[in-house]
């Protein structure tokens, strides 16, 4: 009994020795996938910055050469703007005054009562 118990006993270990593994495996692996992506969050800024700074220049140097006004320019950075706006959503239709059950047609009515009040 004492040997099969052992037995036992080992296997438990064994296993609780894999798992301990592998979660440190997993942890080491999820602090340098950190370090990574913040590494690339860090350049992608910078790479932002760059951007804004080079566009201001341009636009700059294009105003003071006369090739665009800056009603021109301001009219391009609405439409750029306006591009990634997200789009109004769509109304809803609302049903039919007879796809609605009595509860919710004199609960209609009440709203629109209050509503002319």
């Amino acid at each position: 009994m004492d040997l099969i118990r052992d037995v036992l006993l080992d296997w438990e270990v064994n296993d609780l020795k894999k798992h301990v593994r592998k979660i440190r495996s997993a942890r080491r692996y999820s602090a340098q996938r950190d370090a990574e992506q913040d590494e690339r969050i860090a350049n992608l800024e910078l790479n932002h910055e760059m951007l804004k700074l080079y566009t201001s220049l341009f636009v700059g140097l294009m105003i003071q050469k006369g090739t665009a006004t800056n009603d021109e320019i301001t009219l391009i950075v609405r439409q750029v703007e306006q591009a990634f706006e997200e789009p109004e959503p769509e109304p809803q239709p609302q049903p039919a005054p007879a796809d609605l059950s009595p509860d919710l047609e004199a609960l209609s009515d009440a709203v629109r009562e209050s509503q002319d009040d």
